[in-house]
């Protein structure tokens, strides 16, 4: 039994001869119980210090088991989710390589699909180009020689009528050089002089009395004849034959005009049926020659000399534009 500081201090002993000195004792004593009550305090502070250690330990303890336990199971845990994770990996890798391959299966597929395709229109779009390009080629020579026959053909007849105008005006020229005109001019030429000069002198007289007279006068002195356009080149050939030929139908007029005054012997034309023919020659060279007018002629040529130049332009165009594209699409197709 331990003994406790009250223990000490109640403590008596007997007393005998030549014993210790009590007061002596007694202090000893209450210096004991002081000593033994602070190791007594101080061996409690150890205990319950040693207690809450123990404790503390057996918390630890507690912690540790229950942290080896948690990281067994977490040991568990991680080797199940690595193992778990590395499946599903593997999974993945085996999905997404068969993914792959059949995506790029189907995009081989789909690109030789593409390539097949693009060459087929590219050989069909060059195929029909190259028979658009023939074709335009084809069309424009056509048109070529056949404003080329059509211009051939207007020269022709340009030509034509050139030779069967030098022909009528050299025949004409022979008629009115022939013996059978001037025998049949010959009878007039007395009326005409007279008539004409009778005619001025009344001219002279009427311009002093009415002056208004003077334009009927000359109205009635030189009649309009009908007329037709006529060329420069024309009126250079015909100029020193116009004279001759306005004078016959003005002396013709006036010798009408004096057969109703004065009774004159008419005489009867040598060869009727001579000049009846050449009459009828000339009608209906007249007619042919309206019928080609030079005018009408040179409108004619030049409108074909400038649809064959605009056809030609075109085709220099479409095949300016054409071939371009059929070089680009040949190299696509190659």
């Amino acid at each position: 039994m331990v003994l406790s500081p009250l223990d000490i201090r109640n403590k008596t002993f007997s007393t005998k001869m030549r014993g210790f000195s009590q007061e002596e004792v007694d202090d000893f004593l209450d210096q004991v119980i002081n000593d033994y009550e602070g190791i007594l305090n101080q061996n409690r502070d150890l205990e319950k210090h040693v207690k809450h250690l123990e404790e503390k330990l057996r918390y630890f303890n507690e912690l540790k088991e229950a942290l080896n336990q948690s990281i067994i199971v977490a040991q568990e845990t991680a080797d199940q989710v690595k193992e778990s994770a590395q499946k599903e990996a593997e999974a993945i890798i085996a999905d997404a390589r068969l993914e792959a391959n059949q995506v790029l299966e189907d995009a081989t597929t789909k690109a030789t699909d593409m390539v097949q395709d693009a060459k087929e229109r590219s050989t069909t779009m060059v195929k029909d180009a190259t028979e658009r390009a023939n074709f335009l080629i084809n069309d424009a020579t056509a048109k070529a020689n056949s404003l080329a026959s059509e211009t051939d053909d207007l020269k022709k007849k340009t030509r034509t009528f050139h030779q069967r105008l030098t022909l009528l005006l050299e025949s004409q020229l022979e008629i009115v050089k022939s013996d059978e005109w001037e025998d049949l001019l010959k009878p007039f030429s007395a009326y005409i002089t007279e008539g004409h000069q009778t005619f001025r002198n009344a001219v002279d007289m009427n311009k002093l009395e009415e002056p208004n007279v003077q334009k009927k006068v000359e109205k009635q002195e030189a009649p309009e004849l009908p007329s037709r356009n006529i060329t420069k080149e024309e009126k250079k050939e015909a100029a020193p034959k116009t004279e001759e030929k306005v004078e016959a139908p003005v002396a013709e007029t006036r010798a009408a005009r004096t057969e109703k005054t004065v009774d004159t012997p008419k005489k009867e034309d040598p060869q009727p049926s001579l000049m009846q023919q050449q009459s009828a020659n000339h009608d209906e060279f007249l007619g042919q020659t309206m019928a080609l007018d030079r005018s009408q002629l040179n409108e004619q040529m030049t409108r074909q000399t400038r649809r064959s130049r605009n056809q030609n332009l075109d085709f220099q165009e479409t095949t300016a534009i054409e071939l371009p594209k059929l070089r680009r699409r040949s190299d696509l197709s190659e």
